[in-house]
């Protein structure tokens, strides 16, 4: 499954379904591409002679295969480079990154925010013109991920880095579990109406990627612990939103449907 979207002249998101459950994004401008979190080869391979697009770059968020399981191939089979976090876990990477730090590839300016969490480093990008973010799997459309190697504070701190930005920014994340993420989300705020709309029209779709930062904040409970509403649903109102985020991420880690 592949969808693709229009950003500018001659510019193009490709959105790649691989593996079970993950997305793989393809970027381009002109004859050229960049790839994000390429969790196997051969669909990009396919991709890329069927568009007639020439691989430049690929951006890692963090270490996972399923994240990097075709680097090996794409490195092979292209001249690309590999650009990720400084992390000897990540195959074949060429050039490290770091918070602050920006990309720029053709028309393209990419911010890069460190954002450790999920694992310990972990990434996201930023177009800023675009409005478009990468998230991995920091951020999830409803949820966010578990935490492997960071700490509760680390990953909240990681949310408001994406907290900051934009409204309208696009949020391609690295897997589809909307429903599942939803489900969860309902149960620890019955009451939010906006939360129960979402959720049935993501049972009626096969992808609900990408969704906007305005959508996240009124739905996702990981980016609403701020709010009373929220806060109420799980009997913490008043609490340092960290403390909020702990309990809800404890929640979710032991919640079966």
């Amino acid at each position: 499954m592949t969808e693709k979207k229009t950003l500018g002249e001659n510019q193009y998101l490709y959105q790649l379904k691989v593996l079970e459950d993950n997305y793989t994004y393809v970027i381009s401008w002109d004859q050229n591409a960049l790839v994000v979190d390429p969790g196997e080869g051969e669909p990009i391979l396919k991709l890329l002679e069927e568009e007639n697009l020439t691989l430049k770059n690929i951006l890692i968020t963090h270490y996972h295969d399923d994240h990097t399981g075709g680097v090996e191939l794409l490195k092979k089979k292209t001249e690309c480079r590999v650009i990720g976090p400084e992390d000897e876990r990540i195959p074949d990477l060429d050039q490290s990154v770091d918070d602050g730090e920006e990309l720029l590839f053709g028309p393209f300016s990419i911010e890069v925010f460190s954002t450790p969490g999920h694992t310990k480093p972990h990434l996201i990008y930023f177009f800023r013109d675009l409005h478009l973010l990468f998230t991995g799997d920091l951020l999830f459309t409803g949820g966010c991920g578990r935490l492997f190697e960071g700490t509760l504070e680390e990953m909240w701190n990681s949310l408001e880095k994406v907290l900051a930005l934009p409204d309208d920014t696009a949020i391609y994340c690295g897997h589809e579990y909307t429903v599942a993420n939803l489900e969860f989300a309902a149960t620890v705020e019955p009451d939010n109406a906006a939360l129960q709309k979402r959720l049935e029209e993501a049972k009626k779709k096969d992808v609900s990627v990408p969704s906007t930062l305005a959508e996240e904040k009124a739905t996702n409970p990981f980016l609403r612990v701020q709010e009373e509403s929220l806060q109420k649903g799980v009997n913490m109102v008043g609490q340092e939103p960290a403390a909020v985020f702990a309990h809800i991420r404890a929640l979710k880690d032991n919640f079966s449907h």
